[in-house]
């Protein structure tokens, strides 16, 4: 992460005001003010970019940790050759595990991902055996629930995106390291994951 920006105070930038001019502030108050205040603004804007920098670097530094954690190269999205699908236990996985975890996460919503993910974890089973748990059966039921009423409370007022960003514009906007949200990013390496398996 870049260093802390320090905008600087009032009193700072009208020492340099004054000493740029080379003139006292008795007489001209007016006018050193107003560059104080000019100057006040600029400091401002440069602390508002310095925060937005910030933030893209945080989101990038977590998207490049999700994307070793699924184990593909941040650079290229290929598959790095230490991703061996370890469950919690740290042996490799077989075939039929695999395609056990790959269907376990065929009809569970990309937002209820990560729930079914911690939950494996903290119990130490696969995917596909929390998918079975009644916890996580009650869980899902009740988020589908919450989407189908909040599409139902949207009146249509706000414009609905071809599928909130279609697949390919997502992986696009994430390979150019576009300005992106967390949830954009987790589309986007979900839909990378999805065009994988269907190759």
């Amino acid at each position: 992460m870049v260093a802390e920006f320090a905008p600087k105070d009032a009193e700072v930038l009208k020492s340099e005001v004054l000493e740029d001019l080379g003139i006292e502030y008795e007489g001209n108050e007016e006018q050193i003010d107003k560059l104080v205040s000019r100057r006040l603004k600029d400091e401002e804007f440069k602390a508002s970019l310095h925060a937005d920098k910030n933030k893209h670097l945080e989101g990038k530094k977590k998207y490049e940790e999700r994307m070793k954690k699924a184990g593909l190269d941040p650079e290229t999205g290929e598959k790095t050759e230490s991703n061996d699908l370890k469950p919690t236990g740290g042996e490799k996985v077989s075939l039929k595990d695999r395609v056990l975890e790959a269907r376990a996460l065929e009809n569970v919503h990309e937002d209820d991902v990560e729930e079914l993910a911690e939950y494996a974890e903290r119990k130490g089973v696969t995917l596909w055996e929390a998918k079975k748990s009644p916890y996580l059966q009650a869980f899902f039921k009740t988020r589908k629930e919450e989407r189908a009423s909040a599409d139902a409370a949207n009146t249509g007022t706000t414009r609905r995106s071809n599928k909130q960003d279609s697949d390919e514009a997502l992986i696009a906007k994430m390979e150019k390291d576009e300005d992106m949200t967390d949830e954009e990013r987790q589309r986007a390496v979900a839909a990378q994951f999805r065009l994988k398996r269907k190759k």
